[in-house]
């Protein structure tokens, strides 16, 4: 069996208006916008996230890591 490998070209972190959970996409957003993928399921609660209306605040997701 053969291992294969991708090398991540950046992510997009979306996040849940109802529960607050993250959902973390590998990739551009232009990269999933190609492939025709924009809406996606929350894994806590189930509401549709949205490219890009539901994209998270990067800028306060590093200052909770921090």
């Amino acid at each position: 069996m053969e291992d294969y490998s991708v090398e991540c070209s950046g992510c997009v972190v979306l996040e849940c208006k109802g529960c607050q959970e993250k959902l973390i996409l590998l990739g551009h957003e232009e990269d999933w916008r190609e492939e025709g993928l924009t809406t996606f399921a929350c894994g806590r609660c189930g509401r549709g996230l949205a490219l890009p209306d539901d994209r998270a605040d990067e800028e306060a997701l590093a200052a909770k890591e921090s």
